[in-house]
């Protein structure tokens, strides 16, 4: 239930699910492939969905660094 809470909480502040949902996913991608957490993890068995989202609600990572990253590929 707090994880859905915490996501709720995100969501609301990009307005956009799916905006919210590709820079999750971009992010996560990132964590798996070996990337260091920007937040400090409690747990060992903290998952790379919750350290994203963490990050996020933290202003570690923001939906401006997802759109300006889209913008330059475009070119």
């Amino acid at each position: 239930m707090a994880n859905m809470e915490r996501y709720n909480e995100a969501l609301g502040r990009v307005g956009n699910r799916f905006q919210f949902t590709v820079l999750l996913q971009k992010r996560v991608r990132e964590l798996v492939k070996g990337a260091n957490p920007l937040v400090r993890v409690e747990s060992k068995s903290t998952g790379p969905i919750d350290i994203a989202l963490q990050e996020f609600l933290e202003g570690k990572i923001s939906s401006e660094e997802q759109e300006t990253t889209g913008k330059e590929k475009k070119k």
